[in-house]
């Protein structure tokens, strides 16, 4: 009898958790390393690439070496995730054939990865574990990453362009999916677009860095091309709505001498419903940091920017349609931006803090609480490449969650004083506190 109310609660708890968790319980791992030809079981037998088709629910480990495009179009079954993660020192599955040099460099595509169907998370695990690059030379036009399908997460992704002098019409990811969620990614070195969304609702980027998006002149690139690079970060278009940007670094090379401002754009947008929220980013050197198209809004509903810094730029935001404009930081100091590239931070807002500017001193101080910064003041550790506070700020706004946090999670006011900008006064940094290969070129 003790025996049968034994297995009978065993099978209970069985049902129970097979009703629950049944997916994971069911869920298997497949294992990758480049040269494998062996059945994708174990470290020891491992698949050469990703097969053609995947299981859902089932979680696929790639080891480090390089691979080919791959079309990822598994139907969907349910909301049955798919998992490709790059294989670690410490999370990479079965210990069976396992080897410590599978798992403690990148994995390099180099060709285009398209997401045909929905429900997929594609991790490179570490930072910049998956690496997404192009090994031949000459002119480039292909995308290196499609995001068709919804309810998408990639992160821990280097994208690395082909450079942005020559006019290369690749974009680094182009998208049109639902329910999207880029996550600490690198995209860099691109002189047409980092990640273009045409149209698309409920998308997420945080904790990326967008660098060198640039090219010489619409106009040079035209007569090249026949068709013009745009040099934007992240493009919002085609209807695209729903949208939270925060926790990133825009960049570009900076150099010592006095300059005009490169050519290139943080965010540019052509939205048509839901909301934009931008904050706790790091906007330098840029044209326009965040700036509307031409084709310009539809019913945009919540148009916010929030706490973020702006160093260097020829027109920090665009003011249409904007909602609301508080505790951002805005930077343009001669002695880094010449006069005749440097032009006026929007005064619309409240609670911003302004770098000394003599054409403008006067707007600045009657921007509503706002703060106007003495001549030759820099409010940071470095105005170039470290935009951490030297001191606190003036107090900012208490506003309510996402925006009670710093770009590096740090909780806003919690030593009784709202900075603005950025970063909290004094945050420990948990990333780095600036763009990772920031080039800084003395000036002739």
């Amino acid at each position: 009898m003790k025996n049968r109310n034994g297995r009978v609660t065993f099978f209970a708890l069985l049902s129970v958790a097979l009703l629950l968790f049944g997916e994971n319980i069911l869920a298997a791992n497949h294992y990758i390393l480049a040269g494998g030809a062996g059945d994708g079981s174990s470290w020891g037998s491992p698949l050469g690439t990703l097969p053609d088709s995947l299981i859902r629910g089932d979680t696929y480990y790639i080891g480090d070496g390089t691979y080919r495009a791959k079309a990822f179009s598994t139907s969907e079954e349910g909301a049955k995730l798919i998992i490709i993660k790059k294989a670690t020192l410490t999370d990479h599955g079965t210990d069976e054939g396992w080897i410590s040099s599978y798992g403690d460099g990148v994995a390099s595509f180099t060709g285009t990865l398209t997401f045909k169907t929905s429900y997929w998370e594609f991790d490179g695990s570490l930072k910049y574990g998956f690496k997404l690059i192009r090994t031949r030379s000459g002119y480039i036009d292909e995308h290196y990453m499609n995001v068709y399908g919804n309810n998408i997460k990639v992160a821990n992704v280097e994208i690395m362009g082909p450079g942005w002098k020559d006019c290369h019409l690749a974009r680094g990811i182009q998208s049109t999916g639902d329910n999207l969620v880029f996550d600490a990614c690198y995209i860099h070195n691109f002189s047409a677009v980092g990640i273009r969304f045409s149209g698309g609702a409920n998308i997420e980027i945080k904790n990326c860095h967008f660098h060198n998006i640039r090219n010489l002149d619409n106009s040079v690139c035209y007569n090249l091309r026949g068709s013009q690079c745009h040099f934007e970060d992240i493009a919002l278009f085609d209807g695209t709505k729903n949208v939270s940007i925060h926790d990133n670094i825009f960049s570009q090379d900076y150099t010592s001498k006095p300059q005009n401002v490169e050519r290139g754009y943080g965010v540019m947008m052509s939205l048509h419903g839901g909301y934009l929220r931008i904050y706790n980013n790091i906007f330098f050197n840029l044209t326009y940091p965040i700036w509307l198209n031409s084709d310009g809004w539809g019913n945009l509903t919540d148009f916010y920017v929030y706490g973020n810094t702006f160093v260097g730029y020829r027109v920090a935001t665009t003011t249409d349609g904007l909602d609301d404009l508080k505790n951002n930081i805005f930077c343009n100091l001669p002695s880094f931006f010449n006069n005749d590239s440097t032009r006026k931070a929007p005064t619309v807002g409240s609670y911003n803090l302004y770098c000394y500017d003599s054409r403008y001193v006067s707007d600045y101080k009657s921007a509503s609480h706002s703060t106007a910064l003495e001549q030759g003041i820099c409010p940071f550790k470095d105005c170039v490449k470290d935009w951490r506070l030297v001191s606190p700020t003036d107090p900012g706004y208490a506003l309510p969650q996402p925006y009670n946090k710093d770009i590096v999670d740090v909780t806003r006011g919690i030593d009784g004083n709202w900075d603005r900008g950025a970063y909290e006064y004094k945050s420990s940094a948990s990333r780095p506190t600036s763009p990772n290969n920031l080039t800084i070129i003395p000036g002739g």
